[in-house]
C-alpha cells in the first residue's frame, strides 16, 4: 500500500486551495481564460457528502481534482453528482497535462444514469459541453497541431508548469 503523502495548502489568484495540484488547476483555468468557483457548494448524495474542487459556469461543469485515479468511492461520488445536478462531471487526474481527461455525463438511458467520454482540455464551441470530445490529443505536436485552440491549451499548459506559487520566486531571500 503506497503511503499518503499530506497536500500542502497554496494560495493562489485570492484563494487558499486544499492542494498544490487544485491550485496548478486553477492557474490552468485562468491561462485558459475559463472562468471556475472553488469549492462552491457541498451535497448530500444519498447519505455521501461531496464538496466537488471546481464549477465551471461557462462551460457548466464540475471539476474533480486527483492526484492519481479515483478510487471506487470518489467515482460514485462524481457519477451521484452528475446524475443530481444534471450537469458533467470532468476528473482531471494528476497535474494539467496535454492528454484526455474523462468527464461523465448524465444519461438517463443508460442503468447507471451516465455515460463516460475521454476529452481534451481545449476550448471549442463544436460540442455542448465546450471541451474538444474523444480527439485523443496526446502531446505537444498533436495540440500545437490542433490550430488556434490546441495552441491556447499548449500555452497554458506550459504557464501552468512554470508557476511557483510564490515559492522560490527570489532565491536569494531566504538567505537574509
Amino acid at each position: 500500500m503506497r503511503k499518503k503523502i499530506k497536500a500542502l495548502e497554496t494560495k493562489y489568484d485570492g484563494y487558499m486551495f486544499r492542494s498544490r495540484l487544485e491550485a496548478r488547476w486553477a492557474c490552468y483555468f485562468n491561462n485558459m481564460e475559463i472562468e471556475f468557483n472553488y469549492e462552491p457548494q457541498g451535497f448530500d448524495l444519498g447519505g455521501m457528502k461531496y464538496l466537488p474542487d471546481f464549477y465551471l459556469p461557462q462551460l457548466e461543469v464540475w471539476a474533480e481534482v486527483k492526484g492519481g485515479e479515483l478510487n471506487d468511492r470518489d467515482y460514485e461520488k462524481a457519477k451521484r453528482l452528475c446524475r443530481e445536478t444534471e450537469q458533467p462531471v470532468l476528473l482531471l487526474t494528476g497535474d494539467p497535462a496535454l492528454k484526455t481527461y474523462t468527464m461523465l455525463i448524465a444519461d438517463e438511458k443508460l442503468r447507471s444514469g451516465v455515460d463516460v467520454y475521454n476529452v481534451n482540455m481545449i476550448l471549442s464551441d463544436k460540442t455542448d459541453s465546450g471541451l474538444l470530445v474523444s480527439n485523443f490529443l496526446n502531446g505537444v505536436k498533436d495540440y500545437k497541431a490542433h490550430g488556434e485552440e490546441g495552441l491556447k491549451a499548449y500555452n497554458a499548459y506550459s504557464e501552468c508548469r512554470k508557476e511557483r506559487f510564490g515559492v522560490f520566486e527570489n532565491p536569494l531571500k531566504s538567505l537574509f
